[in-house]
């Protein structure tokens, strides 16, 4: 039951302003953690290996770059994704005009593009309080006709 609620989370976009920090004390901006985590997974995808002082480099996505269904048809690929748990990571976020730190998890995603070897991330939030709803009465409870209407 819990995991299907937590299926059932909504997660929002962190804006590059909006800083979080992870259980771990670690504290980022939201733009200098992607820039971080495009870097790094660059790097992963990127081999170095020194041998007798030269460097060669090896791509960990030559064996499926491009993807060889027969000797006739090879398929280019677009891009190649990092996703982090679908389970999140717990951490605590304050957004620019919020009241203060909000608990909750997030799910960071990485992509690199074949074509023109750019990277980008995001970090999805998802707090642990429920989002607060208006009803549809206090939409009316709000209108000028209604506050006449009291008086």
């Amino acid at each position: 039951m819990s995991e299907e609620l937590e299926v059932n989370k909504v997660y929002e976009m962190l804006e590059d302003d909006d800083v979080f920090q992870l259980d771990s004390g670690d504290t980022f901006t939201v733009k200098k953690f992607k820039e971080i985590a495009i870097k790094k997974y660059q790097e992963k995808l990127d081999l170095r290996i020194q041998i007798v002082g030269q460097t060669y480099q090896t791509s960990l996505y030559q064996p499926i770059y491009p993807l060889e269904v027969s000797q006739e048809t090879r398929l280019l690929a677009g891009t190649m994704m990092w996703c982090s748990s679908k389970a999140g990571t717990r951490c605590q976020v304050i957004k620019i005009n919020s009241k203060g730190w909000q608990k909750g998890k997030i799910i960071i995603e990485v992509s690199r593009d074949f074509e023109s070897g750019t990277g980008q991330a995001w970090v999805k939030f998802c707090s642990d309080e429920p989002p607060e709803s208006l009803s549809p009465l206090d939409e009316i409870r709000q209108s000028e006709e209604y506050k006449k209407a009291g008086q």
